[in-house]
């Protein structure tokens, strides 16, 4: 799904679930777009985002604890993960 498409389907999510909370899925393939995306959930009005691990062919378990601790760092929601285990 394109950006555009992403934030096109949320705002008129959130305005229908009304006083129902929204967790925002949200796949990219790095931190940079997933930041974007998260932020722009927060402004919408969502109150949790669900992520995935960063992926790609050279993404090993260091850069998906990185990919979470820049997450935790630098989102103001809660996070949701579909990572079942880093050990």
């Amino acid at each position: 799904m394109t950006k555009e498409l992403w934030s096109a389907m949320l705002h008129p999510t959130i305005d229908l679930a009304g006083r129902s909370s929204v967790f925002a899925g949200i796949e990219r393939p790095s931190i940079t777009e997933v930041l974007i995306l998260a932020e722009q959930a927060q402004r919408a009005g969502a109150v949790a985002i669900m992520i995935t691990a960063s992926f790609g062919s050279k993404v090993d378990q260091h850069e998906t604890l990185r990919h979470l601790e820049q997450l935790h760092d630098n989102v103001d929601l809660d996070i949701c993960s579909t990572i079942s285990s880093l050990s």
